[in-house]
Parts: C-alpha cells; sequence; structure tokens
C-alpha cells in the first residue's frame, strides 16, 4: 500500500533518518537526566515507529499482509510508548499491565482475524489509522490536562498540529476500512494519499520537536525550583519568597499576618554537634513548620536559621494558633543525630505583625523581627506580637497580657492563650 504518494522511497529514507536520529537523541539524554523516564520510553518509539516504516517498505508479494500487520503492530507499539511517556513526563500512573493486555487483545482480535481473512490492507489500516491515532489523542488529551498555565506558542502549535493529524488519522481509517470492507470509494480514498502522506511525514517529524519540548519544559521547571527552593529544607529562599510575598502586598487580602522564626541557639547546635546535625535540625523544623500550614500559606527560609511565613486570609486568632502550634511542636521534636548520645531538642522564637494596608513588605518585616526580637529578649521559645497604633490583633493581645513597652510578648502558654491558640488550631 503506497503511503508516501510520489517518490515513496525518498520520503521514506528522510522520515527514516529522523526517527533514528530521535532515538539515538533520547537514548544519549538518558545518561544526562538520569531518572526521566520519559527519554527510554521516547526512543523505544522511535525504533518501534521505524520499524514499521521498514516493514511497509520490504513487504511485497506473499509477504506483503503479514509484514503489514508487523508494520501495524510496530506502528501501534510506537504510539502506546508515546501515551506512556507524556504520562510519565507528568508523573501521571501508567498501568503497563492493562495496556499490555489491551495491546495484546487488539493484536489477537483485530490483527490476526484482519490479516487471516481480511483484504489486503486492513490490517495496516486498523492498526495505523485508527489505533495509533487514538492513542495519540488519548496522549495529547494528558498533556493538554497537565499544561495548565504552562502554555506556549510553540506548544500550543504542536498541539494543533498533532490533534489535527490524529483526527484526520482516525477519519481517514474509517474511510479506507469502509473502503475495504463495506463499499468501494475509488474517488475518495486516492484524494486522502497524497494528503496522509505528507502529514506522515511531518507528523514523525512533529513528534521529536514534541519531544524536545518536554525536555525543555522539564529542564525550566528545574532550573525554577533551583533558582526559588533552599536546597536543604526545600522551603522557598528569601528571593522567592519576597517576590511571592510582594503578589499579596499588592493586593492584600482582608488580614494577613507575617511570623518571623527563628531556631533559639542554633549557632550551640553547630558548634558541639557539626553542621551536619545543624542541617537535621532545618530540615525537620522546615517539616514540622510545613505539616502545620495550609496549601496557599508561605514558607521561606530567609536566613540561616530564620524562616518567614505568610498567612493570606488570616485573622489575629488563626495567627496567633499557628504561631503557638508552631512553637509547641517545635519544643516537642526529638532529633536523632548522633548514635549513644541523647536526641537534641530545639525551640523558636515568633514574631507576629500584622499586614496593613497600604505597607510594604519592608515595613512588615521590621516589625515582625522586632516582635522576634523581643521574644528573643523575654527568654526565648515564645511567641510576641508587634505593636502598632493600627495592630487589630493588639487589642486582643493587650487583653490577655498588658503590654509592657512598645513590643507585647506572649508568655509561654498563659492558660487564656493556649484554650484560644488549641481552638482557633482545630478550626485551621
Amino acid at each position: 500500500m503506497d503511503l508516501f504518494g510520489t517518490d515513496p522511497a525518498t520520503v521514506r529514507t528522510a522520515v527514516s533518518a529522523q526517527l533514528l536520529f530521535g532515538a539515538v537523541f533520547f537514548s544519549l539524554s538518558i545518561r544526562m537526566l538520569p531518572g526521566y523516564r520519559m527519554l527510554p520510553l521516547w526512543a523505544l518509539a522511535n525504533l518501534s515507529t521505524l520499524a514499521a516504516l521498514v516493514l511497509e517498505a520490504v513487504g511485497t508479494g506473499a509477504l506483503n499482509n503479514f509484514a503489514q500487520l508487523l508494520g501495524g503492530i510496530s506502528m501501534a507499539s510506537g504510539a502506546g510508548l508515546l501515551w506512556a511517556a507524556i504520562r510519565y513526563n507528568y508523573n501521571l500512573p501508567v498501568n503497563w499491565r492493562a495496556g499490555i493486555s489491551v495491546w495484546a487483545a487488539a493484536v489477537v482480535c483485530i490483527g490476526l482475524p484482519s490479516w487471516l481473512l481480511g483484504p489486503d490492507g486492513l490490517t495496516y489500516t486498523l492498526f495505523y489509522h485508527l489505533l495509533c491515532g487514538l492513542t495519540l489523542l488519548a496522549g495529547l488529551g494528558d498533556y493538554a490536562r497537565s499544561q495548565k498555565g504552562a502554555w506556549t506558542v510553540q506548544s500550543a502549535l504542536l498541539m494543533v498540529l498533532m490533534t489535527a493529524w490524529g483526527l484526520f488519522s482516525v477519519c481517514v481509517g474509517v474511510l479506507r476500512s469502509t473502503h475495504l470492507m463495506v463499499t468501494p470509494l475509488e474517488e475518495l480514498i486516492p484524494a486522502t494519499r497524497n494528503l496522509l502522506a505528507a502529514g506522515t511525514t511531518l507528523i514523525i517529524i512533529a513528534l521529536n520537536f514534541f519531544g524536545f519540548l518536554m525536555i525543555s519544559q522539564r529542564l525550566s521547571r528545574e532550573l525554577n525550583q533551583l533558582a526559588s527552593t533552599d536546597s536543604l529544607t526545600g522551603a522557598m529562599n528569601r528571593r522567592a519568597f519576597h517576590r511571592r510575598a510582594a503578589t499579596l502586598f499588592s493586593a492584600p487580602a482582608p488580614a494577613a499576618y507575617l511570623l518571623m522564626l527563628d531556631l533559639d541557639h542554633f549557632k550551640q547546635i553547630n558548634d558541639h554537634h557539626g553542621h551536619a546535625a545543624g542541617d537535621q535540625v532545618l530540615i525537620r523544623f522546615t517539616e514540622t513548620v510545613r505539616g502545620i500550614l495550609r496549601a496557599g500559606d508561605l514558607l521561606g527560609r530567609t536566613g540561616g536559621e530564620e524562616f518567614s511565613v505568610l498567612l493570606p486570609a488570616a485573622d489575629a486568632q488563626v495567627a496567633l494558633a499557628v504561631a503557638e502550634r508552631i512553637r509547641s511542636s517545635v519544643e516537642e521534636l526529638r532529633i536523632e543525630v548522633e548514635d549513644g548520645k541523647p536526641p537534641l531538642r530545639v525551640t523558636v522564637s515568633i514574631g507576629i505583625a500584622p499586614i496593613l494596608p497600604g505597607a510594604t513588605f519592608d515595613q512588615v518585616a521590621l516589625e515582625a523581627d522586632k516582635a522576634l526580637y523581643a521574644a528573643k529578649n523575654d527568654g526565648r521559645n515564645r511567641v510576641a506580637w508587634a505593636i502598632s497604633e493600627t495592630c487589630p490583633a493588639c487589642e486582643t493581645q493587650a487583653a490577655l497580657h498588658p503590654p509592657a513597652a512598645a513590643q507585647k510578648t506572649v508568655p509561654e502558654p498563659a492558660a487564656a492563650m493556649t484554650a484560644t491558640a488549641l481552638a482557633c488550631t482545630d478550626a485551621y
């Protein structure tokens, strides 16, 4: 069956070279991106498609129908591998057992009967046009759902191109199946041949560009993550935290609070137990804080042992509840750092400042930092509020703990404060 229109040998050679290049490229990329499961699948998909083209070329005479069976299976297998590669690229599950079962059922229930009983060309039509097109459309659907807000002009154009070809391939499969099994469509079928030949060539090239695009997107995500994440704790670094916080300050929520957290006597941990122990303390501390915060809250490591938490859409009681829960949870930590020695115990001091309309991040951070130092000076392992004339939290806290100075420190934990914090923590 002539899939490539005029001069099929030239077109087939060019497409085969592209497939071979793609297989080599993605195979070599495995060493540069170890653990990226999309790459070996994409390389195998290139080889499987190349095998289909070779089988289609050599299938002549008595071997033609059998070669079409093998070629169709290879082509559909390549599409299935691409589908799995796209899912792996976005960490979506791939049920290999179910996929292989469906593939085997298609071979036994569709491929073999059409090879043994059907007219010449039916097997390749069913596998190459229908199964391959439907599988490609399924993979593109997964890609579109996973892109979310990451669309670019290049990805949108490739998506439109491949979706159009997938739909066209399915339509051609239906027409050719009708032509072979129901009624001849002598005028319509030849008209699709040249379009299909051009589309096949274009889509094979586009698919590898699609693979290159996904590699580029993944590398971009990883670079962005490295640029915005503290490598030790996984929290946002100072620059990323300030950038994200600036968004909130440009359009502040009805009520929001900034918490400054500092591990007490952290330098002594490094001096007496080593920096490896200090690193372990930072990791466990970050895990503890992250487990308390909501999905929309921001956590950043803004200094060596200093962290910042931004609570959008939180009132004074919620801010106190979160701060007190962090303080008490950290106090309960027991961190094993050396065999045979007692586990480390750490505490944290916390300063809280409200985000007021018109305030800048630096202004609020300064107030929270003052409150943090007040907590440090008052004995550590406690929560302190920043006092300002317009602070909505201050009246609440003043009723519990009258201010003695410009900063009001919340003592560790007073009965009234503890009851309020626990109630708010449950709601949080």
